[in-house]
């Protein structure tokens, strides 16, 4: 019993030192979520167009790119395009959004129909 109490003792001593905090996981608690489509693409962020629910209006906001960011739909930033639909996981830091996820949205264009329309004579 008293071993079981050492023991309990040493690592309760030593655990805080096998605590490594993440800053990044600390920043994601602080995450926020947009949407919209993408009217810009630089190098150092995205300009995203997204509707304010506040205003009523479309609004362009920045979004700067973490060197780290994850994206999904496409293989690199390089590869997001103007009219993208994205979704975007930032952070605020220093008063400028970063983006730590972005997802890209495209869908396929319609197919062309077979025939004449329906706005053509036959």
């Amino acid at each position: 019993m008293r071993a079981f109490w050492v023991l309990a003792l040493v690592l309760g001593l030593t655990s805080p030192v096998f605590a490594v905090e993440d800053p990044l996981a600390a920043d994601l608690d602080d995450a926020e979520y947009a949407y919209g489509t993408v009217a810009q693409v630089t190098p150092e962020a995205l300009i995203v167009r997204e509707y304010d629910f506040e205003t009523g209006t479309t609004v362009e906001i920045a979004y700067q790119l973490d060197p780290e960011v994850i994206v999904n739909g496409v293989d690199t930033v390089q590869q997001i395009a103007v009219d993208d639909d994205v979704d975007i996981d930032y952070v605020t830091k220093d008063g400028r959004r970063l983006a730590t996820v972005i997802s890209v949205e495209r869908y396929p264009a319609a197919p062309e129909p077979d025939g004449p329309s329906p706005e053509e004579p036959l």
